[in-house]
């Protein structure tokens, strides 16, 4: 087994140096982002969910030619409208300032905190398959938000700019929110779930663990796959023990 693809916890984790056809760094990526526009959009209504049911209902008030079309035509994504897209679409406007970003659900305080009461136990994959690869990936976003300045904004070399300090802020908060999100996540991966782990590649060789392994991330499951290769291995060694390697008959003809 190709050893090299399943680094350590960190290792695998420094974005940067991933693959750029990694398909679970792609995958990863599809995580669900709630965000806030800083500003009107022009031609991207489309984003806003509740954009074309507020189409629909003005269309049905228009009853005489006095309506305004160009107000039903209105394609502006305006200020403060929140929206949901992927952290790959994502990226580039919260990292210029356009856009501010929140945490998924299952990432925020109230969901930390079940998982530390009983990491061993908590369905990470039904919250997320890569819930540590998302994970990981959501903080190294905030973290470049957070040294980037929020340059698009108007105004920006007015340090009393009532928007940009507003963002300012979020961006601060989120990133002390992230810091937790960043320890829960390396003692959830290292502590009981990494023991249970161990535990059961050890001792459960010729066993069905289907019911063990089905509550994985996908991370963690590649760690078990490994470990179970490693125990069967081990096991077929102490088996048949060491014996003497014979010369092939047949070398040489």
């Amino acid at each position: 087994t190709n050893r090299s693809c399943y680094p350590p916890f960190y290792a695998r984790f420094r974005i940067k140096m991933t693959s750029y056809y990694d398909i679970d760094d792609i995958l990863a990526e599809e995580e669900i982002i709630p965000c806030v526009t800083l500003f009107d959009f022009a031609h991207l209504s489309n984003l806003d969910p509740d954009h074309q049911c507020s189409y629909n209902a003005k269309k049905r008030r228009i009853d005489n030619e006095t309506e305004s079309s160009s107000s039903l035509r209105d394609t502006t994504l305006p200020e403060h409208t929140q929206i949901k897209m992927p952290l790959w679409a994502i990226d580039q406007w919260a990292t210029l300032g356009f856009v501010s970003i929140g945490l998924p659900k299952h990432y925020r305080r109230s969901s930390r905190e079940r998982i530390e009461s009983e990491p061993a136990t908590v369905d990470l994959r039904s919250k997320s398959e890569r819930y540590f690869l998302s994970g990981m990936k959501i903080i190294d976003l905030v973290g470049r938000c957070s040294r980037a300045p929020a340059a698009s904004l108007p105004n920006r070399r007015n340090a009393r700019n009532p928007r940009r300090n507003a963002h300012a802020n979020s961006i601060s908060l989120l990133s002390r929110k992230c810091t937790k999100l960043r320890r829960m996540l390396q003692s959830t991966y290292s502590g009981e779930r990494l023991r249970q782990t161990m535990d059961w590649t050890m001792n459960s060789i010729n066993d069905d663990v289907s019911e063990y392994t089905k509550n994985l991330s996908l991370l963690e499951r590649k760690l078990f796959d490994l470990g179970a290769v490693s125990s069967k291995d081990h096991y077929s060694w102490k088996l048949y023990g060491s014996k003497r390697i014979h010369v092939n008959p047949f070398r040489g003809m």
